[in-house]
């Protein structure tokens, strides 16, 4: 059925081709689409004059003395009034076709597309709108003159008249204000009769290897897209299983990194620890050293202001410790309010110094209601040994800090170890 409408509609088209591709814009006396303006070489200090003729549409005379150097006068048909602002784009038309009788001495005659742009149409300086120019020889009582836009030319006394740079010198059809039918060059003396039956502009939306090579395309384009659905059609049931394969993975890919991120800090959890130590411990990059991080008082907090602001605030601490720890460092949520840092490849005096830098940060962090919050610190380093290992001697160094006053750092020795 689809193929047998788009067989019908290429029958249609090829029949109805030249209605279908061509394009065109008449002026003449039935169109009404324009005022007329006659003038002749006064504003130069001439003495030419024009005329109408009323007894036929769209006919005038002039008379071209020789007080001024090249006399001449000339018909506009304007396109916007006197406003000469909002024209016509004659860009997509290729040709124009001037229907026009002549009897004078001319022996040529020029046609004007004048076309506005800000850039160079200013009021103040007369004939400010662009001269596209096409010069001809006139065909007497019969005939019609055809031109192509293609060859229209500027006038280098309107570039130079009009101070107009050399990137904006070319021909211009985008706003085409005013059609103008003037005298032609030299000194054609005497009178000149005129009579306009019409303008036409012709252009074409595709030539007719492009109409035609766009149905072969269409048709070409509607098999090879019966073909893929076909194809589509026969790989359904294979598509939906790998689908559903790959959906089935990607769940359980989502599953095991949920498993191991703590859902409100969007840290490690113990689990991703775990997998970030044995991939440290793997490289041996050098000492490892556990942070064992405990937020002072936190029960408190959790008393009297909530467990909400409680979670506000893990939240809150966990992203200083992400934002100030180095990128190789480990950093994850240990249990409550204990978080662990590792940290690969420090001596005991750097680590001392990475873990105040967290101190101080969390010292001077604003966290709403509670405003401020302390922390306590407890260090191990370590060449080898378990994740469990690091914890623990972290966890005595931290038990220290907290007996010793609290939002200190505490490095765990021998001693620390006789201690406990």
């Amino acid at each position: 059925m689809a193929f047998l409408a788009l067989l019908i509609l290429t029958l249609l088209a090829i029949v109805c081709r030249d209605p279908l591709l061509s394009r065109s814009l008449v002026f003449d006396a039935q169109s009404g689409n324009f005022t007329t303006l006659l003038y002749g070489d006064s504003n130069m200090g001439g003495r030419s004059t024009a005329w109408k003729e009323k007894s036929k549409p769209l006919s005038w005379s002039c008379d071209l003395h020789a007080e001024y150097e090249y006399p001449y006068c000339g018909f506009e048909l304007l396109l916007d009034g006197s406003r000469r602002q909002n024209g016509i784009d004659l860009r997509k038309y290729s040709e124009v076709k001037l229907d026009l009788s002549y009897d004078g001495p001319s022996g040529t005659l020029r046609l004007h597309f004048k076309n506005h742009d800000a850039r160079y149409s200013h009021p103040s300086i007369g004939d400010g709108d662009k001269f596209n120019r096409f010069e001809f020889v006139p065909k007497g009582h019969n005939g019609v003159i055809t031109l192509a836009l293609s060859e229209a030319t500027v006038p280098e006394w309107w570039l130079v008249r009009n101070h107009v740079p050399p990137e904006l010198a070319q021909p211009d059809l985008n706003n085409v204000v005013a059609l103008d039918i003037q005298t032609g060059g030299g000194r054609p003396l005497g009178l000149h009769r005129f009579q306009l039956h019409s303008i036409r502009l012709e252009g074409v939306l595709l030539s007719t290897e492009q109409f035609y090579l766009s149905i072969l395309g269409i048709w070409v384009t509607a098999i090879g897209l019966f073909f893929i659905h076909r194809i589509s059609n026969l790989k359904k049931d294979v598509e939906a299983r790998r689908r559903l394969h790959a959906a089935v993975q990607r769940q359980a890919e989502e599953a095991e990194r949920a498993a191991k991120i703590d859902p409100l800090t969007r840290l490690l959890n113990r689990a991703g620890i775990a997998e970030k130590h044995a991939e440290l411990a793997e490289k041996e990059m050098g000492p490892l050293t556990a942070m064992l991080i405990d937020i002072d008082h936190f029960k408190s907090v959790n008393d009297t202001l909530g467990h909400s602001y409680g979670d506000e605030v893990l939240a809150s601490f966990a992203g200083i410790l992400k934002r100030n720890a180095r990128d190789c460092d480990v950093v994850g949520r240990w249990g409550g309010e204990e978080f662990l840092v590792l940290c690969a490849g420090l001596d005991e005096q750097q680590a001392l110094c990475l873990a105040n830098g967290l101190r101080n940060r969390i010292t001077h962090f604003h966290f709403g209601e509670r405003e401020t919050l302390t922390a306590s610190f407890g260090l191990r380093i370590r060449h080898d040994g378990t994740l469990a290992d690091l914890v623990t001697d972290a966890d005595i160094a931290l038990y220290a800090a907290k007996a010793r006053g609290r939002n200190r750092v505490e490095m765990f020795g021998s001693g620390l170890r006789e201690a406990a």
